[in-house]
């Protein structure tokens, strides 16, 4: 019984911190639609050459050897990271796909959650359901991009990541409910 407890707040803490990232990020995308898929490559390109960067000096301050990959995992990092900061529209061209990913396995996430809520004899699982089917077929929508532009596909995204977020909120109050009638 107190490992269910641990779960739940394990998934708690997962929930609270996905749903934090989904809306920041949601908030971004649709206050900075033109602009936000280049920014987050470079984002991504910039934190590559540092954990490049942090892996060459490890390598090189440990004296690691055999067995050790630090000096090809830095350089291919850090190498990575560089050509997303020269060329970011090119790696922007799959980030609609990443994105699509992100919310369907989320989608899926929230699917196990209600199956877990049916076992558990939690009233309302199917709405958690209803949501990961709906979330599924957002990610889905946006995975087959019928956009007209990178801006419409990046504030819908921005959309989809708020309602996500806020969905993953209401997932915790509800999670936090169970948690306690079940350790009555």
């Amino acid at each position: 019984m107190e490992s269910l407890v641990k779960k739940i707040k394990g998934i708690r803490n997962e929930m609270i911190g996905l749903s934090i990232v989904l809306m920041l990020a949601g908030i971004f995308m649709i206050l900075f639609p033109n602009t936000s898929g280049n920014i987050i490559c470079r984002g991504v390109g910039a934190v590559l050459c540092i954990w490049g960067v942090v892996r060459l000096v490890a390598y090189f301050r440990n004296n690691e050897i055999l067995g050790s990959f630090g000096l090809v995992q830095g350089v291919a990092l850090a190498g990575f990271g560089l050509y997303i900061l020269i060329r970011p529209g090119i790696i922007e061209v799959f980030l609609t796909t990443v994105f699509a990913i992100i919310i369907i396995v989320d989608g899926i996430l929230k699917l196990q959650y209600a199956l877990d809520f049916r076992k558990l004899d939690a009233g309302g699982w199917w709405i958690e359901a209803v949501c990961a089917a709906v979330m599924i077929i957002l990610g889905i929508v946006v995975l087959f991009n019928p956009f007209a532009t990178v801006a419409a596909v990046m504030l819908f995204i921005g959309v989809v990541f708020v309602f996500e977020g806020a969905w993953d909120l209401a997932s915790i109050l509800y999670i936090s409910k169970i948690a306690k009638e079940f350790n009555k």
